[in-house]
């Protein structure tokens, strides 16, 4: 089973240069070893580390809400990183920390968490996808199928009230003409 804690060197607010560390920690004896060891240098230096869970959110929206006045919930603005925490022991012990860079998926999660802040654009997203079919524009040089059988149905109903009329008429006069 793997846990998640979140890592983050800032000591006051969260600027949106800020990185904050969502750290992989698994079950097995040298990830616990390593987690521990990072929670005693985080709370020697001043550093923040916990578990992830709604305590850790709410200290993430305490300190990023300098950044969204009014808001009531703060997404991910800053640079998340997602990390293993061997990864994350390496790169403090060769004090390059600041060189990592957020995962390909860091783009993606910045839109989701910008849906969640902004309601219109959430509100969208809940009506679900709206079929609205492209407009199509009749082909050159090629019949149109719907209104040529209209008009060969209304020319057929003309011709056949001519033929009827003509054969009433030729029938009057044949009838006028045998009395």
């Amino acid at each position: 089973m793997v846990r998640y804690y979140v890592y983050c060197e800032c000591q006051g607010d969260i600027k949106p240069d800020t990185q904050v560390f969502k750290v992989k920690v698994g079950q097995n004896r040298r990830d616990q070893v390593k987690c521990s060891l990072l929670e005693n240098y985080a709370e020697d230096m001043g550093y923040f580390f916990r578990p992830y869970d709604e305590i850790t959110e709410n200290w993430l929206i305490l300190r990023s809400k300098s950044l969204f006045q009014g808001c009531e919930r703060v997404g991910l603005f800053y640079q998340s990183i997602q990390i293993t925490v061997q990864e994350l022991y390496r790169h403090i012990i060769d004090g390059d920390l600041n060189t990592v860079k957020p995962s390909s998926n860091y783009i993606h999660n910045l839109f989701l968490s910008k849906i969640r802040l902004f309601p219109a654009v959430n509100l969208r997203k809940k009506l679900g996808t709206i079929f609205d079919p492209a407009t199509t524009f009749p082909r050159k040089n090629l019949s149109r199928r719907q209104e040529s059988i209209e008009m060969s149905a209304l020319v057929g109903i003309i011709a056949t009230l001519g033929l009827f009329i003509i054969g009433a008429i030729l029938e009057g006069i044949e009838r006028a003409e045998i009395w």
